[in-house]
């Protein structure tokens, strides 16, 4: 009874202020009209018979309703003459012309309308209408006509449910706190002395629960006696899909392992000559570079290209062209030392990176892979015969600043070579004071 006694006096006290809301909502656009109806009826000019407004008129009705518009939920406003037909409007772009038009114009007059029969998205609205000053002056034909949004039917229940919640729960949170000091008092010197048992062993606390008791602690001294039967069980199994899960996880991380490991591999390595790749010199050049710097320790870089291989293909074939490549690739490889590198640089350019690698000792192994590369060459039928021509750049002789422009250095080298008859070595000239080796010339030459 006393809950349906609180409901209804919540539900009279929230249709008040929704009731009060709408009057002063009503009361508040009745006022804005009636303001700019004074300010706009301020202007001595008056209106001609004709409908005509006058200037002072209209940048007075411009002033007014910039000064209101976006304000106070204003919508629109309008300026209409004796007929009630809408003169001036703003925003221009709002079409209220129909919707003022039937407001009259010689009383004050404020209704809520709806907007359903001139616009495809009606909305609630007030309209409120007032005459330009005295009446029975002929210079002030005409009214000012106001459009009001009001919230909508949302928003009313919005505000129902504020004014109706608030004291709802203030009514709920009593009766939850006179709840729980019923319950605190009820239950809680059972639970502390059925909860003191859990820091002795579980087998042990369960032979002291109030098993027999016919209450509501006897009750969950019973679940918690068969909680504690299943919970051997579900140790055992959870052990036993833990274990499962750990092997499991254990062989899929190094099934995984590997093969990341062997996508990496085949990312750096080039599938036709078992060399490393241009993507793989460019992410260790940089870095080889500045660890030789560190250490004040040579680095050398040797760059080959094969002469004559494009009149190979065009004679033999591209499998010709992609055994010769094979081979070279072999060839290198195989002359290289443990912690030197080995890349096909592009179609038919290899390079070879040699740290700790004195220039002279470069040029003697540079001029042995192009005597070997000849050698392998000679059985071929195409003519010219294909040869190798070879740059080679130190670090210590020439200027270069970064891995790359030793690359770049190298490759300058080597096609000084090939515009000097091909077939040879040629080393990078630097401008350090100790003069780099020598040029020297392939044995084949």
């Amino acid at each position: 009874m006393l809950g349906l006694v609180t409901v209804t006096a919540l539900g009279l006290h929230c249709w008040h202020m929704l009731q009060a809301s709408t009057s002063q909502q009503k009361q508040s656009t009745l006022a804005l009209a009636s303001a700019g109806a004074q300010q706009i009826a301020a202007v001595s000019a008056p209106i001609s018979s004709d409908g005509e407004m006058p200037e002072e008129l209209v940048k007075q009705f411009h002033i007014w309703s910039q000064s209101i518009i976006g304000s106070s939920d204003v919508l629109a406003v309008s300026l209409r003459d004796g007929s009630g037909q809408a003169i001036l409007t703003a925003p221009l772009g709002k079409k209220i012309r129909r919707l003022v038009s039937w407001m009259p114009t010689k009383s004050v007059f404020c209704e809520s309308r709806s907007t359903a029969a001139f616009s495809s998205d009606p909305e609630p609205v007030w309209l409120a209408s007032c005459p330009l000053g005295d009446l029975s002056n002929p210079q002030f034909r005409g009214s000012v006509a106001v459009v009001v949004g009001q919230p909508t039917r949302s928003a009313y229940l919005a505000r129902g449910a504020l004014a109706f919640g608030v004291p709802l729960a203030g009514t709920a949170l009593l009766s939850s706190v006179l709840a729980f000091w019923w319950l605190e008092r009820r239950f809680r010197p059972p639970l502390n002395d059925l909860c003191r048992g859990l820091d002795q062993d579980v087998e042990e606390w369960r032979k002291k629960l109030p098993l027999t008791q016919h209450s509501e602690v006897g009750v969950i001294a019973k679940q918690f006696a068969d909680l504690i039967d299943e919970r051997g069980d579900l140790l055992t199994e959870l052990n036993r899909v833990r274990g499962a899960v750990e092997t499991r996880i254990h062989h899929r991380t190094r099934k995984i392992s590997t093969q990341l490991k062997q996508a990496e591999h085949r990312a750096f390595i080039d599938a036709l000559t078992g060399l490393y790749n241009r993507r793989f010199l460019d992410e260790q050049v940089e870095d080889l570079f500045e660890t030789q710097q560190r250490r004040n320790d040579e680095l050398t870089i040797v760059m080959f290209d094969i002469d004559n291989f494009k009149t190979l293909n065009d004679t033999l074939g591209h499998a010709a062209g992609d055994g010769l490549l094979q081979f070279a690739g072999q060839l290198l490889k195989g002359s290289v030392r443990t912690g030197d590198l080995a890349v096909r640089y592009a179609g038919d350019e290899f390079v070879i990176l040699l740290p700790g690698s004195k220039p002279e000792e470069a040029m003697q192994l540079t001029n042995r892979i192009v005597r070997m590369f000849a050698q392998q060459a000679s059985v071929l039928s195409s003519n010219p015969k294909p040869s190798l021509s070879a740059g080679i750049a130190s670090m210590r002789w020439s200027n270069a600043t970064s891995g790359s422009s030793l690359l770049k250095t190298a490759d300058a080298a080597l096609y000084e070579a090939k515009r000097n008859g091909k077939n040879g070595v040629r080393m990078a000239q630097g401008t350090r004071k100790s003069p780099p080796p020598k040029r020297t010339a392939a044995a084949s030459r």
